[in-house]
């Protein structure tokens, strides 16, 4: 924020006769922006003294600050004269010029181009601002200041910074007019650039809670959660597949008094994003949008697996699930899957293992998605694989001896 300016007037006369208007004010420290009306008799002037030099001019627009060692003079239309007891510059419109204490003023510089504002958006809705502009060449620092009008008789905001960044602390909603300017290394301030702008805050947007960012949802209508500061305010929420444009939600919702939601249709797995707003009870006015979170609808891994023994072969299946391209399974012989048997990715919702060895197994079955994405796995089941029994006595082989038998007795 730019310093207190102590200023003190030393005179104010009015014409007499054919004289002009004389003005002189004292400025120990501080700044001062100036425009003073052209005067229309030969004696008319206005100064402004500090304790390095003395600024006197007819009719101009100008700037000067002080301290109590140095004075800088910078001249936006018209011409200023520069003195002290050392010396005189008249400094012409586009150029400033540094008097330190005791020495004569020096010689007048171009001061820096205003800076390119035409990025800024035109309205602001988050506030402190803190913007980057295009640096300009020579610009050590920048000065952005807010007014009520152009005129800049009341400053809002005054805040200097050594990046070249707009920064704003605070307003209230309204319309305003912005100035920003660049400072070179020796401190005097450059050309302004000013725009119009609006600042739309409130209702400030409910924090996001659910889904978190980058969450993957197993529902396919995800309950949809946020923060609540006024009680009676109403919220708007929509849903957007990511990559699709702000006007084409999925779902737009118009809330009252609630911190959550259900969608009202299913979403198909893939990537989606959502953003909210709060409605102004008083007014019913929608206030700023928050950031779109984003989160991903993703299949849930299949739950219960049945197991089909047949001879030799085991087969293996599970429920079916919509919107599947496909289907990884894997095999272990110890529940943590330290050491899969087999990791298979197949079509349909079944597998058949050939000879498998007598033991339990586990077994566990993730989903993908037709767009690609492959969900969690699933419970981990287990299935036992027992040795076959043996064969039955086979008495058909004695029945060949039997007549032998009968022969020795």
């Amino acid at each position: 924020m730019r310093q207190l300016t102590q200023v003190r007037l030393l005179q104010a006369q009015r014409p007499v006769l054919g004289d002009g208007n004389q003005v002189q004010l004292e400025m120990v420290r501080g700044a001062v922006d100036n425009l003073v009306r052209p005067a229309k008799g030969p004696g008319g002037r206005f100064e402004i003294r500090t304790p390095a030099a003395i600024a006197a001019v007819r009719g101009t627009q100008f700037r000067v600050s002080a301290t109590e060692r140095q004075t800088r003079a910078e001249v936006i239309d018209g011409e200023v004269l520069v003195r002290n007891d050392a010396g005189q510059s008249t400094t012409a419109a586009g150029t400033g010029t540094l008097v330190d204490l005791g020495a004569s003023p020096a010689l007048p510089r171009p001061l820096l181009a205003a800076p390119d504002l035409s990025a800024l958006p035109a309205r602001l809705e988050r506030l402190p601002i803190d913007w980057p502009v295009t640096a300009v060449a020579g610009g050590v620092a920048y000065r952005t200041q807010l007014a009520a009008s152009s005129r800049f008789d009341a400053l809002l905001s005054d805040e200097v910074t050594t990046p070249p960044r707009v920064r704003i602390t605070a307003s209230a909603d309204g319309s305003y007019v912005l100035r920003v300017r660049a400072i070179d290394a020796q401190g005097l301030e450059g050309q302004s650039a000013e725009r119009s702008i609006e600042v739309f805050t409130q209702p400030a947007p409910p924090f996001l809670i659910e889904p978190a960012p980058a969450a993957q949802v197993l529902a396919a209508r995800p309950v949809l959660r946020w923060t609540r500061a006024d009680p009676a305010a109403g919220y708007r929420v929509q849903i957007f597949l990511t990559g699709a444009p702000d006007t084409e939600p999925l779902e737009d919702q118009l809330l009252g008094a609630t911190a959550q939601s259900v969608l009202r249709a299913d979403l198909e797995p893939g990537l989606y994003r959502w953003r909210i707003a709060a409605i102004d009870p008083a007014r019913q006015r929608q206030g700023p949008w928050s950031d779109s979170q984003p989160f991903r609808r993703v299949l849930p891994g299949p739950g219960v697996i049945e197991r089909d023994a047949q001879g030799d072969a085991t087969t293996l299946s599970w429920a079916s699930q919509a919107h599947a391209r496909a289907y990884r399974m894997q095999l272990a012989g110890d529940p943590s899957f330290g050491a899969v048997l087999a990791d298979v990715e197949v079509a349909t919702p079944a597998y058949r293992f050939l000879q498998l060895a007598p033991g339990t197994y586990h077994v566990r079955v993730q989903t993908i998605g037709t767009d690609g994405f492959t969900g969690p796995w699933g419970d981990v089941q287990s299935f036992t694989v027992y040795a076959p029994e043996p064969a039955p006595p086979d008495w058909r082989r004695y029945l060949l001896i039997l007549p032998l038998l009968l022969l020795a007795l």
